[in-house]
């Protein structure tokens, strides 16, 4: 009888109780191929000892914080995932070029990201006054004019006079679209001088949320199954394995308690941004310090493969007691 029957089942399964289990299989059919509610059965049960873990707190416990943490890596994978399938901004040369057709030259340009994930390019430019170029050059570059806005204001010149003393000065207020992007800018121009500011934002990609719920879901699958596996192999250690095993798993979930947390924070911000808003939001409030947040995914991760070590050799020869085919 095949031992393909038993791909269900984890592979330390197989190795260790693969022929007493085919030759049970053997023994009950008569010798012939098991039938389809037969292999349904030993699916079934593959399974369910894929995803069973001993019924102590500490081993449920070092499970569900595994999920959690893994299914928040998931779900960042996923939400840059579904970027990929969005619009890319300008790259600095065409907001650069951007700009010089404004008539406002060498720009200040900078690469940010929205508090949603999604991609921006800002430039911001000062120059002698000029006529209002905006709405021909948008138009020439291939956007689509969806709001343009002319005010007449002033620009305060001395505050030391009463009334305070001021030039006239004119503010154009714009928006764009073209290909899954969308651009809002203003200018200021009066007193000699031009300010502008340029800000290009991806729209929201259609695959963002639901590519983040699934990384979600999918990472809090492979987290379980892989404490599961670990687990398995850490109890059947001897008791010094299982002592070095728990320190090290403490400090996998103590370091990447503050990493793990800022992802949720993400994740959350993901799924309740609003892409309608008249201002894309970029900074995360109460984000944790850069550097926190690298050491502590640092530190996780080698506390994570020396962990994988122990189990490993802790495992090596030892015997455990065979659980039930089902």
């Amino acid at each position: 009888m095949s031992s393909r029957l038993l791909w269900a089942y984890p592979s330390d399964f197989r190795r260790r109780y693969g022929d007493e289990l085919l030759a049970t299989m053997a023994e009950v059919s008569g010798g012939r191929a098991p039938g389809l509610a037969a292999r349904a059965h030993l699916v079934a049960a593959g399974v369910r000892q894929r995803f069973r873990v001993p019924l102590r707190p500490w081993a449920i416990l070092a499970a569900v914080l595994a999920m959690v943490a893994v299914g928040a890596a998931g779900a960042a994978g996923g939400r840059w995932l579904g970027w990929q399938t969005g619009a890319d901004v300008p790259s600095r040369d065409g907001m650069r070029a951007l700009t010089d057709s404004m008539g406002v030259y060498w720009p200040e340009l900078y690469d940010q990201r929205t508090a949603m994930g999604g991609p921006s390019a800002w430039a911001i430019a000062n120059g002698p006054e000029i006529d209002d170029r905006a709405r021909a050059a948008l138009t020439a570059d291939g956007w689509r004019i969806t709001a343009y806005t002319t005010v007449s204001s002033a620009i305060l010149t001395d505050v030391s006079t009463e009334p305070f003393a001021s030039v006239p000065a004119r503010n154009v207020m714009f928006e764009a679209a073209k290909d899954g992007l969308a651009l809002r800018g203003d200018s200021l121009t009066g007193a000699g001088r031009t300010s502008l500011r340029v800000d290009v934002v991806a729209d929201e990609a259609w695959a963002v949320r639901p590519f983040t719920v699934g990384g979600l879901a999918l990472g809090a699958l492979v987290g379980w199954l892989v404490a599961v596996a670990l687990i398995s192999r850490v109890r059947r250690g001897d008791r010094s394995h299982r002592r070095l095993a728990a320190a090290r798993t403490a400090v996998v979930f103590t370091a990447g308690a503050v990493p793990v947390f800022e992802l949720y924070r993400v994740f959350v911000r993901t799924l309740t941004y609003d892409s309608a808003a008249a201002n894309p939001t970029y900074v995360l409030e109460g984000q944790a310090p850069a550097a926190l947040l690298v050491a502590g995914t640092s530190i996780a991760l080698l506390a994570l493969a020396a962990l994988v070590l122990v189990a490993d050799r802790g495992s090596r020869g030892a015997s455990a007691p065979a659980p039930s085919a089902a």
